[in-house]
């Protein structure tokens, strides 16, 4: 399933991120190879990072969810998203399986 997934990084942890070696581009590049996301975006007006990752299961959620809280101090937000192509699939099963669906 896919995620839509936001990363919040407080102003105190990017600024200590970025005095590392490297800055947080290693921990970036981990994410980039190991999780392979389809989208990724990084705001310009604050330490926040947007990505759409399609997660094989429920370990690889896990194992995410670990290294993110782990390296930037925060929890990923995680929403599940459809491409828009496949939500009239998706609306005409709700309109047959739940009652009163217009």
């Amino acid at each position: 399933m896919k995620f839509h997934v936001t990363i919040d990084v407080s102003a105190s942890t990017g600024t200590r991120m970025d005095s590392q070696a490297g800055g947080p581009g290693p921990f970036i590049g981990h994410i980039v190879q190991r999780f392979q996301p389809e989208a990724f975006y990084v705001a310009l007006d604050r330490r926040t990072m947007f990505l759409v990752i399609g997660f094989p299961g429920e370990k690889e959620m896990g194992e995410f969810m670990a290294y993110i809280s782990s390296r930037f101090d925060t929890y990923p937000v995680m929403t599940p998203v459809s491409a828009g192509a496949e939500f009239a699939a998706i609306a005409a099963h709700i309109r047959a399986t739940v009652p009163g669906a217009p």
